[in-house]
């Protein structure tokens, strides 16, 4: 039997729901049920109550990035208590990449953990879900025969000075798209990098002379160093340069861990630089051996020049 205390309870619920920015629509009142929005406006809900101002700023754009761009565009926008565990299982494997999909399994678990804690379903069918792990890909220190040819191809690429800003400071490809103009120092000589995986990946690197050339030639249209761009941008770009040999957006950040640790570079500083929590990651994933001749074409050049 439903109480008078049921009743209050469960308006003041449809009514926080409303006043977040659901729609009318997407909440169902009955005799059971107080209230069970549609996925996408639960999503929103779910962010602005429970996301903004709890997590980092670089993760929160993360989030807001795997819901747009790979939940919104692969899931139908049912009512949470309508979804099946097929339909949830269907639509994680429709997301295109790997990765992509671990951070969907990741917002989706989350954000249907906390819908059973707010009595809008009684199932987190989510967490019976079984997607293949991804599968880390290891990137490759290119030569510099093979940068040379990369970067002459890739001229008339718009994302050229973002390849270049990638090689030149070994950041990824999540973080080279989020920094800003206010985070180049130029008077320093150093660029500040708002990490996207742990704590100690938000650091300061070098902003090398080579860069900073660069920087000057890029116009500034907004806040953001490359305005407009994204990282899934970038991995198809580079897929559309022709060379000889394979390569990845990743393949920048190992070169230049390889080309710092054959030049000198102290581990502990380029574990830094890389955003490392230790360097036993920077030593297993990004430093390459060169072969000796490669080796001595590194004393050739001097430095961290490509050209």
């Amino acid at each position: 039997m439903i109480t008078a205390e049921d009743i209050i309870l469960r308006l003041d619920k449809i009514i926080q729901l409303l006043q977040n920015g659901a729609s009318v629509s997407s909440v169902v009142v009955t005799e059971n049920k107080v209230e069970c929005p549609l996925l996408f406006d639960y999503l929103d809900f779910w962010v602005k109550n429970f996301k903004v101002g709890k997590v980092k700023e670089s993760t929160l754009i993360q989030i807001k990035s795997v819901i747009k761009n790979h939940i919104k565009k692969n899931f139908e926008n049912k009512r949470l208590s309508e979804y099946s565990l097929m339909d949830i299982q269907n639509s994680l494997m429709s997301v295109s990449f790997s990765r992509m999909r671990e951070y969907a399994y990741s917002v989706l678990n989350d954000a249907f953990k906390k819908a059973c804690q707010l009595k809008y379903i009684t199932e987190n069918f989510v967490s019976l879900v079984e997607i293949p792990a991804h599968k880390r890909q290891e990137g490759r220190a290119l030569t510099k025969e093979q940068e040379k040819l990369f970067f002459e191809k890739a001229k008339s690429s718009k994302f050229y000075k973002a390849f270049l800003f990638m090689r030149f400071t070994g950041c990824r490809p999540s973080e080279t798209f989020r920094v800003k103009w206010s985070d180049v120092d130029f008077e320093k000589k150093s660029i500040w990098l708002d990490g996207t995986k742990t704590d100690l990946s938000a650091r300061l690197v070098p902003l090398v002379p080579a860069l900073n050339k660069v920087l000057n030639t890029i116009e500034r249209k907004g806040d953001y160093i490359f305005d407009g761009m994204t990282a899934d941008g970038a991995k198809h770009a580079i897929s559309r340069v022709v060379v000889p040999f394979e390569i990845s957006c990743k393949d920048f950040r190992t070169t230049f861990a390889t080309w710092c640790s054959h030049n000198g570079v102290q581990p502990h500083t380029l574990q830094k630089w890389l955003g490392h929590t230790t360097y036993n990651t920077t030593s297993k994933y990004y430093v390459k051996v060169l072969s000796e001749f490669e080796k001595s074409e590194v004393a050739k050049i001097g430095g961290n020049r490509l050209f």
